[in-house]
């Protein structure tokens, strides 16, 4: 059984539009959010928007046609993340796409 704790969503696109929508909903649903966009800054109002409603996420800037950024900008939203508790997160979030690792 997942933890609500455990749930981690990443999604792209996440600036605005229908990204925006999905990250918004995703964290009024429990889960913290990895909130990508090419443009790190543009995601602040999707950021604010989770946060202020008691949710958690953090924006990260990545290019999703370069898996490497990809792979690293997963990573350093996983860091920035965390837990609410505190406590080591160890089930891998992973954004879906072809590129990754997993």
């Amino acid at each position: 059984m997942t933890d609500r704790l455990d749930r981690v969503a990443i999604v792209t696109g996440a600036a605005r539009g229908i990204g925006a929508a999905t990250a918004i909903r995703l964290g009024a649903a429990g889960h913290a959010v990895g909130v990508i966009d090419l443009d790190e800054g543009a995601c602040g109002d999707t950021v604010a928007a989770i946060t202020s409603a008691g949710g958690r996420a953090v924006a990260v800037g990545a290019d999703v046609s370069d898996g490497q950024a990809v792979t690293a900008g997963r990573g350093a939203g996983r860091r920035r993340v965390g837990r609410a508790d505190g406590a080591r997160q160890t089930t891998p979030a992973c954004c879906g796409t072809t590129c990754c690792s997993r």
